[in-house]
């Protein structure tokens, strides 16, 4: 029980504090902002390049069903080859 005037103060065997080792280290929240900071604009570019590769390959993807339908086109109209 706690007198009037006394503290919470943690002690181990013997009296002494208790290590408080969280304070000592960092919680890893300054590494974690610093690898978002270079992580994210990484990822950002890899990203925007995978977009550009998607886009060119529906494009020739789109060509390419169209080069198959123009024969069936042609044969549909009677046009021949």
């Amino acid at each position: 029980m706690l007198r009037h005037g006394q503290g919470l103060n943690a002690s181990g065997p013997g009296g002494q504090p208790l290590r408080r080792c969280w304070i000592n280290h960092p919680d890893g929240e300054e590494d974690i902002t610093r690898l978002e900071d270079e992580l994210l604009p990484a990822m950002e570019s890899f990203l925007a390049r995978i977009d550009a590769i998607d886009q060119q390959l529906s494009e020739a993807q789109a060509e390419q069903e169209a080069e198959v339908k123009r024969p069936f086109d042609r044969a549909a109209n009677g046009s021949g080859c």
